[in-house]
C-alpha cells in the first residue's frame, strides 16, 4: 500500500494504516509463538500473482520461499523479479512439486495434485479440474486487506 501510495501520491489513511499495523503486530506475535509449522511457501501461477503473495507471505507472514514459478514466459514483464523462474520445463516444475513437503502451496488445481498431503495447499489459479473446489466469485480474494485477512485464517492454525 506504501507502493500504491507514493505512485497516486494521496495518503493512506490513518484509521486503516492504524488497522494494518495492529494487525502485523498481532501476527508476528503469533509467528514467534509457533512450532512445527510449514518450513516455507512455494507459489505457482501467473507473474503478478506469484510476486504478491510472495511478498506477503515473505515480509508479513514471515515464511521463507522455497520456489516461485511463473507460467509464462518473462517477455511479458518489465522489470522482473529475479527471484521468480519463468515458465520451467514441466519436468523441472514436477520435480520441484513432487519434492516439496511441509510448506504452504498456492497454485493450480494439477500443481496441487502433484505435491503430497503434508503440506497445506491453496488453490490460487487455474486450471481448475476439481469443480467442487473451483476459484468462483464466492471464494476467497487473495489480493488487498481482505485477502490477506482470508490467507491468515487459512495459515494461522498451521503457524501458530
Amino acid at each position: 500500500m506504501e507502493q500504491v501510495s507514493n505512485v497516486i501520491r494521496c495518503p493512506i489513511n490513518p484509521a486503516l494504516r492504524s488497522t494494518l499495523e495492529d494487525k502485523r503486530a498481532n501476527l508476528a506475535q503469533r509467528r514467534a509463538k509457533a512450532a512445527g509449522g510449514p518450513r516455507g511457501f512455494a507459489a505457482i501461477g501467473n507473474y503478478h500473482l506469484v510476486k504478491g503473495v510472495s511478498n506477503f507471505l515473505e515480509q508479513e507472514v514471515g515464511l521463507p520461499p522455497i520456489f516461485k514459478v511463473c507460467t509464462h514466459a518473462s517477455k511479458t514483464v518489465l522489470s522482473a523479479d529475479t527471484s521468480i523462474q519463468f515458465a520451467p520445463d514441466e519436468r523441472v516444475r514436477v520435480g520441484l512439486l513432487k519434492a516439496l513437503h511441509n510448506a504452504v502451496l498456492l497454485a493450480d488445481d494439477v500443481s496441487l495434485q502433484l505435491t503430497d498431503n503434508g503440506n497445506i495447499k491453496i488453490k490460487a489459479s487455474h486450471p481448475s479440474i476439481d469443480t467442487e473446489t473451483d476459484i468462483d466469485a464466492e471464494a476467497p480474494p487473495l489480493c488487498g486487506e481482505a485477502g490477506s485477512d482470508s490467507l491468515l485464517r487459512m495459515l494461522c492454525p498451521v503457524i501458530g
